[in-house]
């Protein structure tokens, strides 16, 4: 087994599209901090909206706020690199190779499965620590304070927190275009999906809220609404969420239910299927 998990991280290593998409989801975040730096300091730009931006590309405020644009963006970079990464198997034909040479097909699914976690989790934790790095430095240029407060246990505890509520949606993105892929065979049908849903889902909830009733509460059980709720709990300390915001409990199992969802469905179709090479489309 960490034979097939060294194989499918070398992998992802090689695949230069991991590295591409990883670049842009720093460089993104950190060109609209400094786009969004110079526009404030524009004249006739509203005091406090000045120093809402200007607290955004600063410590502690960048923290939340760019683990909410990694939620966003790396959502979707993610469905991709997951798409790729099955889809390529059938269209290159290795799969056929790997489960002939007597590797077992659960086996092989949970390898690939632990090697995009992983990317999912350095989706997170390497933008993030190029963005605080980037906020010493931002806070120089600002004449604003490194840090507003100090480091201790607590604000440890709540940055581990806040990042791990950043990849829970995100291995459930990737659980979504893992198994979407895995049934179609098709890596433009894993990609189309997962990122047509980002879509979709949000209009369904607000028809299902507008009908009211029992189909209303249909929508406290959608993936992206509870992933959307359990971001809203990111920050220091007591964070104040909008009034009816799901609570974390209840996020926190949806998304696990979906997942496991996603994970049996690929597991179940994968082990009963005869493999066929096909194209990437």
């Amino acid at each position: 087994m960490r034979t097939l998990i060294r194989m499918e991280l070398l992998k992802l290593r090689k695949r230069r599209m991991t590295w591409i998409m990883l670049g842009m989801l720093v460089g993104l975040r950190l060109a609209g901090t400094a786009f969004s730096v110079f526009w404030s300091s524009q004249a006739g730009v509203e005091p406090e909206i000045r120093e809402r931006i200007l607290a955004s590309a600063t410590l502690p405020n960048t923290i939340p706020d760019a683990l909410n644009f990694i939620a966003g963006l790396g959502a979707f970079l993610l469905a991709i690199l997951t798409a790729a990464s099955m889809g390529s198997e059938y269209s290159w034909g290795t799969l056929r190779a790997i489960i002939g040479s007597g590797v077992p097909r659960s086996r092989f699914l949970a390898a690939k499965l632990i090697a995009l976690s992983t990317a999912a989790v350095a989706y997170t934790v390497v933008p993030l620590v190029i963005v605080v790095g980037a906020a010493v430095p931002m806070a120089w240029l600002l004449d604003r304070p490194i840090m507003a407060s100090g480091i201790d246990g607590p604000w440890v505890g709540d940055v581990l927190l806040m990042m791990a509520r950043t990849v829970l949606p995100l291995l459930a993105q990737v659980a979504m275009a893992f198994a979407i892929t895995v049934v179609t065979r098709s890596q433009a049908a894993g990609v189309g999906v997962a990122l047509a849903a980002t879509f979709v889902e949000p209009l369904a909830a607000l028809v299902l809220d507008m009908l009211g009733g029992a189909l209303a509460a249909i929508a406290d059980y959608l993936l992206l609404v509870n992933a959307q709720a359990l971001m809203q709990y990111n920050g220091f300390g007591t964070v104040q969420v909008p009034q009816g915001t799901l609570s974390q409990t209840h996020a926190v199992l949806v998304i696990l239910d979906w997942m496991a969802l996603y994970v049996t469905t690929a597991l179940l179709v994968f082990r009963r299927r005869d493999i066929e090479v096909r194209s990437a489309a």
